[in-house]
């Protein structure tokens, strides 16, 4: 993933229960000594290595771990992209407003996990309506933005929901059924339906996961929504089999949610490369 423009990760492990950002606050970064519980430091800290930059909000508090926190983060190559500002918009959700270095446009980068989606990790048992309002606020906000700056929007997250219920609370695109993709930087009048990268390629009907997570294992509920990026050239995402959680994490994985990732560009890019 080190190639990769942006990386979302959900569930980061931090101390302390506020925003971070190493563009505006470097130093929090490079403290001698930094305890090895704050994961979201060390992981910079590798990752900066690759000349990436990091945003981090936090969503909850660890049980019986007052200054541990969960949050989301999101990752962005500095060479690719300059940050603008950093959105505060609905809880669990991290967002950047990035400047393209090579002429491209904007781009709000977001990576979410509700506190409902939490709950599921706890064993607790969350409504479909308590999973999906947060998203449908976040989707909101996420389109506004949009429109006002003319921006693409790239979205990720560990949703606790699958592609069918998330189509029926968010205008999602149906490819399979409409034949055609939103093409890239749409006038705003088009910014009304978000893209779901893994599934318009890879369908619920052909089975997989993307958790091994204990009250989640077997389910796709991570997911990558798009606005204005256009077609996804290319996906990487869900297992098949049975989740096991273990052998997910002596396979490498760093998590018991699998990677999700996905090219982006004109379906005339890929006849051109091939």
């Amino acid at each position: 993933f080190y190639g990769a423009h942006i990386v979302c990760i959900q569930s980061v492990q931090s101390i302390g229960f506020d925003a971070r950002c190493s563009e505006e606050s470097p130093e929090w970064f490079s403290h001698d000594e930094e305890p090895t519980a704050n994961h979201l430091v060390y992981l910079f800290r590798k990752l900066s290595k690759a000349n990436y930059a990091v945003a981090f909000v936090p969503t909850t508090k660890l049980t019986g771990a007052a200054s541990l926190c969960l949050g989301s983060a999101v990752f962005w190559k500095r060479p690719r992209w300059r940050l603008e500002r950093c959105l505060q918009l609905e809880e669990g959700a991290v967002c950047v407003q990035l400047a393209s270095k090579v002429g491209g446009p904007r781009l709000l980068a977001c990576s979410s996990k509700a506190m409902a989606s939490y709950a599921i990790d706890m064993g607790m048992s969350p409504t479909e309506s308590d999973l999906l309002q947060p998203l449908l606020t976040l989707s909101q906000d996420l389109s506004y933005e949009a429109v006002a700056l003319g921006a693409q929007v790239l979205w990720c997250g560990d949703f606790g929901v699958g592609s069918k219920a998330l189509a029926s609370a968010l205008p999602i695109l149906d490819v399979a059924k409409e034949g055609k993709y939103t093409e890239p930087n749409p006038e705003p009048s088009e910014y009304c339906r978000w893209g779901n990268a893994c599934a318009s390629i890879l369908r619920d009907g052909r089975g997989g996961w993307t958790s091994a997570s204990r009250f989640s294992a077997g389910r796709v509920v991570d997911h990558m929504l798009t606005l204005g990026l256009g077609h996804a050239l290319a996906v990487l995402g869900r297992r098949p089999g049975s989740p096991n959680a273990v052998q997910l994490l002596q396979s490498g994985y760093p998590s018991d949610h699998i990677l999700l990732f996905a090219a982006f560009g004109n379906p005339g890019d890929l006849k051109r490369s091939s």
